[in-house]
């Protein structure tokens, strides 16, 4: 298997700072990072202040870490600052981001672009050269910037926001950089609730650590189910193909057990 990844974490805010607001998101990733192979070297809590930031964004880089993974500031008043800051500490501009920009639009209803309300053209200004995280259980969208061998994944600060941002396109990118190959899944459950699923698919993941198992809450297509995508890497395809069937075979026979149904949408290795 390929080394684990070095990963830190940062969660920006000063109400987290100040203690009004509880930091669930860092406690939460660092699970989600170790599960898939990462190795969290440092959590971090910052003010909102732009010098602030992009000084620990920069000593990130010169500890060696491979991966900063960031919640909150990026939505759309003065004191969300992180995508300046990744923009100051890549020495590029913050720039209008068509794709996010576009996206915004036809969500909203409109024409074009150039009908977006202030607030949601602040959010769709991204450093120039990032990659944005479409986030459609929320407006503000993720950024991903690499910086001097660095990648910086920037989350929203909303745990909901944070969760759906971070299983949609931090997971799989860990997973294929952590291991030789992946492969992915996605199925239904006829279980309506995540609370009263999340019991089969924790009991999965403690005997297969290397499964990453995540409800999608925003993919309705079924009435009273739920979709869950399932993602397992290992040092081949072969042995990444025999992970997800041994998983998925352990967590049909729980729900089996309990009177539930699972129904395959997709295989896919990758």
């Amino acid at each position: 298997m390929a080394r684990r990844l070095s990963v830190e974490l940062y969660a920006i805010g000063t109400e987290v700072v100040y203690g009004l607001t509880l930091d669930t998101n860092t406690h939460e990733l660092a699970q989600e990072i170790v599960r898939l192979g990462g190795d969290v070297r440092r959590i971090t809590q910052l003010h909102d202040e732009l010098p602030t930031l992009v000084e620990a964004f920069r000593e990130s880089i010169q500890r060696g870490a491979q991966v900063v993974v960031s919640t909150g500031g990026l939505g759309p008043t003065d004191d969300d600052i992180t995508a300046a800051a990744l923009a100051e500490l890549a020495g590029v501009p913050l720039e209008p981001n068509e794709e996010v920009a576009c996206d915004f639009a036809q969500r909203l209803g409109l024409n074009s672009p150039a009908e977006l309300r202030w607030n949601f053209a602040r959010m769709a200004r991204l450093p120039r050269g990032a990659r944005p995280l479409r986030n459609t259980v929320g407006w503000a969208p993720g950024i991903h910037l690499s910086v001097e061998g660095t990648d910086f994944f920037a989350l929203p600060g909303p745990p909901r926001e944070m969760r759906h941002v971070f299983a949609e396109h931090v997971a799989p990118w860990m997973l294929e950089r952590g291991a030789g190959k992946t492969a992915h899944a996605r199925f239904l459950v006829d279980i309506p609730y995540e609370s009263q699923l999340v019991p089969y698919l924790q009991a999965t993941a403690d005997r297969f650590p290397q499964a990453y198992l995540k409800p999608r809450l925003a993919d309705k297509r079924r009435e009273g189910w739920l979709t869950v995508d399932l993602l397992v890497a290992d040092e081949d395809e072969s042995a990444a193909r025999r992970r997800l069937r041994a998983v998925l075979a352990d967590l049909q026979e729980q729900l089996e057990a309990k009177g539930h149904r699972l129904e395959l949408l997709d295989q896919t290795p990758s």
